[in-house]
């Protein structure tokens, strides 16, 4: 039987014009142009991709059956507030356009590497994106683990974003999981390796690489940040290298410490620079290419003019603390587990590191 309370007629009204329970639920169903059939079908559709816990006792089933229906509207209220991957992208593109141009070219190529392998990212709206999605994308596109973690890093500030816009309720990375990144065996160069290639640097053709090339070995400037310094940036005064936080990977700014070394490597092969000269010279990545080719540094890795540094610094100078200024970490775990294990690098190699090119009656103390 019906509900006199839930009926929107006067229950007289309504006796004069149904006398059955299948009449009267014909009679209220008419306005939205369904059967009472098509009602009773939604009902069962609802128990069964929702079951409740209720039993057969009516008034449960149909406090649950409320309350799958008043989440229904909650969700249906969110998928018309969001967007769709490819719009949220674009926002949050606008967003970060103003940080530092690496930064926006790894979103950039991180979402269209995505979408390119998955085009289906494109056609999803924010709200409808789910956890196991995201893993299962993660996963196949990106094969190695230092990838799939950038990925991850990229894709948890994209659905930030799109929480504060409230275009999603959740971040769907919060639940995505991924293996601890095994970090290899860190490799420098021997003292052969390094006297080869500063003896390479000095030849005419290689000049203009050289003083680069001293202060990635001997300050451990990373290769992104050394493109972007000036002669400017330098002071022989204080023998300090600054590092503008716009440069910077970590985003501050940070002062270097020049050695003695670098200073005396910089006397003599900066001479003729202006003060608004960039460190590094025109068609750079060719000329360094064909430094290393020539000092038979053939079997190259990225960082590990900075990883000869940060060895043989702690080898020699036993101070993490002042490592760690240095190198611009935000905390001393980096180098705690990377830097304690150095095959090959002794202390007798690190001494002759630390005196390459400074005349035996310096001034200057190590």
């Amino acid at each position: 039987m019906c509900n006199s309370d839930d009926l929107p007629l006067d229950l007289g009204e309504l006796k004069t014009v149904i006398t059955s329970n299948e009449t009267a639920a014909d009679f209220l169903l008419k306005d939205v142009q369904l059967q009472s059939t098509d009602a009773v079908r939604l009902i069962m559709e609802l128990l069964e991709e929702c079951p409740g816990e209720g039993g057969g006792d009516m008034s449960n089933v149909l406090t649950h059956c409320r309350h799958v229906i008043k989440l229904g509207v909650c969700a249906f209220e969110q998928t018309q507030r969001s967007v769709t991957f490819e719009e949220a992208v674009r926002g949050y593109k606008t967003y970060k356009s103003s940080v530092k141009s690496r930064t926006f070219e790894e979103v950039r190529q991180m979402c269209n590497r995505l979408v390119a392998e998955m085009p289906e990212w494109n056609r999803l709206r924010m709200n409808e994106i789910s956890s196991d999605f995201c893993q299962h994308s993660i996963e196949y596109v990106f094969k190695t683990v230092p990838m799939r973690r950038k990925a991850r890093r990229i894709l948890h500030s994209l659905f930030s974003y799109a929480r504060l816009h409230g275009w999603c309720d959740t971040n769907p990375l919060d639940l995505v999981v991924l293996p601890p990144y095994e970090e290899q065996p860190i490799r420098v160069l021997t003292i052969e390796q390094v006297s080869t290639l500063l003896r390479t640097s000095l030849l005419e053709r290689h000049l203009a690489c050289a003083p680069a090339l001293g202060i990635m070995l001997w300050a451990g400037v990373r290769p992104t940040e050394i493109l972007r310094l000036h002669q400017s940036d330098i002071s022989f005064e204080d023998r300090v290298i600054t590092i503008p936080a716009a440069h910077a990977k970590t985003g501050g700014a940070r002062q270097v410490t020049m050695y003695p070394p670098l200073f005396y490597w910089l006397r003599n092969c900066m001479y003729y620079f202006t003060p608004s000269a960039p460190i590094v010279p025109r068609t750079w990545a060719k000329r360094w290419y064909n430094l290393r080719q020539e000092a038979g540094c053939t079997d190259w890795v990225p960082d590990i003019l900075r990883h000869t540094f940060a060895s043989y610094h702690l080898k020699f100078f036993k101070d993490l603390t002042a490592l760690q200024v240095d190198m611009g970490h935000t905390s001393l775990e980096l180098l705690r587990t990377r830097y304690l294990a150095m095959d090959g690098v002794t202390a007798k190699s690190a001494k002759a590191f630390w005196a390459l090119g400074v005349p035996k009656d310096s001034p200057i103390s190590k």
